[in-house]
């Protein structure tokens, strides 16, 4: 067996060291330095892409606080509007229903202080009295109802004025 002899020995020892140190270097150099290339292209892309990352998700956050502060000074402003419009239509209902007290008792008055009450009164029978006291509470739903159409309408042009 040649392979085994000393003579030839040696001779293999230099091709083999040859031989190894050609592929080492072909694979170093073909290879090694090719796929170290290809990770540092992608290295680079990927620290680019994490700090395209982080400035989106700060410019996100910076959104975030901007749209939060805006819903809150809306909702402070709606806030402001409600509780505007509960008085004016508080002052409103007051007003109406002063000037409700006020037509009624009119009315009754001038009902009251007419000269012939007395004489219709003996006159009239029951009914009558139920009938005329039912026109009056009619008169009074009638003048709340004309009151409740202005409210909107006032309320409105108070709030357009503003």
């Amino acid at each position: 067996m040649p392979q085994l002899d000393f003579t030839f020995f040696i001779s293999q020892i230099f091709w083999f060291l040859i031989s190894f140190g050609v592929l080492y270097l072909s694979v170093y150099f073909f290879l090694i330095i090719r796929m170290r290339k290809k990770h540092q292209f992608q290295e680079k892309i990927i620290e680019r892409s994490m700090l395209a990352t982080k400035q989106l998700l700060e410019s996100q956050l910076e959104i975030k606080e901007n749209v939060n502060r805006h819903i809150e000074s809306a909702m402070l402003f709606a806030d402001e509007l409600i509780l505007n419009a509960k008085k004016n239509a508080a002052l409103f209902l007051q007003e109406s229903n002063k000037k409700v007290d006020s037509d009624a008792f009119t009315s009754l008055n001038s009902f009251l202080l007419n000269d012939n009450i007395n004489s219709l009164l003996s006159e009239l029978e029951e009914e009558k009295i139920d009938q005329i006291a039912r026109q009056l509470i009619a008169n009074v739903y009638s003048s709340n109802l004309n009151i409740a159409k202005e409210f909107p309408a006032s309320l409105l042009d108070q709030q357009l004025e503003r």
